[in-house]
């Protein structure tokens, strides 16, 4: 039978109907009536989709015309009644698109719950032209957090090779049950310092608390790098955790201090890239230093190094936290002012 592929057809199916001896091929995707009445001529079955209009005129212009096969659920483009008074049977796919049409009705909510239309309105005006490198106080944030995260990152992605190698645990279950005991305190500073930093944050500002943070976390860093015992390392992790817990406090109610709140989806968005890549280059960074003292025969002062390196992290952040200038908030000048004349409390 001759088969005249008139549409736009998954590759699969012409490769398939191809190799069926039964069918005599023919693929000429079109798009107007004119076109596929030129075409269609000697076909036997019609392969169309939507956009094919499969008018009177087309079905006359196919004598030996039997089948149309729709590869769509509707079949608003042929014209039926030309078809039944030729006996010319039509064929299409309902519901094969019901999927489709679920998935398209979720993307429009989570468009519209995410107002991604603002966005891409905003793009189309061009205001996510390079005004973001104008913010020279969300830059240094967005380092802060970066450097931040690195600092803490090191001790995080080495704390067993830490265990193991700078106290000569070999034991895996000894070795598991002093990082454990590692975690157990570092969440204990953690919880202990977030809530009071948040609250004291809104009286002395959130700049004071983060630059406390980097503080605490850069001497539990510090202890733990040169550690003589595991119970010191403990401790020292126990301040690791409260510097974490305050810094966490204090990182996003800053941001958005800073932040023009008109585009704070998208300031938000590229600033949660320094999350997403802190992990990864601290590895980068330690990992190397590592591989180095092994190589030399120095195996347990590798990850003692590795996480010293930290704490250079966690003073650059201190540094950068410098230049940041809030335009709202506890830090932002005026705030906290009782009229006129009043006393500022914040930095």
């Amino acid at each position: 039978m001759r088969l005249l592929i008139a549409a736009d057809v998954d590759r699969t199916f012409i490769t398939r109907i191809t190799a069926d001896s039964r069918f005599d091929v023919r693929v000429e995707p079109v798009r107007t009536e004119d076109e596929l009445a030129a075409i269609v001529g000697d076909a036997q079955i019609l392969v169309t989709r939507a956009y094919n209009k499969v008018t009177r005129r087309v079905i006359d212009a196919a004598p030996h015309l039997a089948l149309i096969a729709q590869g769509t659920s509707g079949t608003d483009n042929v014209d039926e009644a030309a078809a039944q008074a030729r006996g010319v049977r039509i064929i299409s796919l309902p519901g094969e698109n019901a999927n489709a049409v679920a998935e398209l009705v979720i993307a429009y909510i989570l468009m519209m719950t995410r107002t991604i239309p603002f966005y891409s309105d905003a793009v189309a005006r061009g205001a996510w032209d390079r005004d973001i490198l104008r913010e020279r106080s969300f830059l240094l944030m967005t380092g802060v957090r970066l450097l931040f995260l690195m600092g803490t990152g090191a001790f995080i992605n080495l704390s067993l090779l830490y265990v193991e190698r700078s106290f000569g645990i070999d034991d895996a279950a000894e070795r598991s049950t002093w990082w454990f005991a590692a975690l157990i305190a570092a969440l204990t500073g953690t919880v202990a310092a977030a809530l009071p930093a948040a609250r004291f944050s809104d009286r002395v500002g959130r700049k004071p608390i983060a630059w406390i943070a980097c503080a605490l976390a850069a001497a539990g860093t510090l202890v733990i790098a040169v550690a003589p015992t595991l119970p010191v390392a403990l401790a020292g992790a126990i301040l690791f955790g409260a510097g974490s817990g305050a810094y966490l406090a204090v990182d996003w109610a800053l941001m958005t201090d800073i932040i023009p709140l008109a585009s704070a989806g998208r300031y938000m968005g590229v600033a949660n890239i320094a999350n997403a890549i802190a992990g990864p280059l601290a590895v980068l960074i330690v990992g190397p230093v590592m591989d180095a003292f092994t190589r030399s025969g120095a195996t347990a002062l590798g990850p003692r190094v590795a996480v010293g390196l930290g704490v250079v992290a966690l003073a650059f952040a201190a540094i950068l936290l410098i230049g940041v200038q809030p335009r709202r908030g506890p830090d932002a000048a005026g705030l906290n002012e009782s009229g006129a004349g009043g006393t500022r409390r914040g930095p």
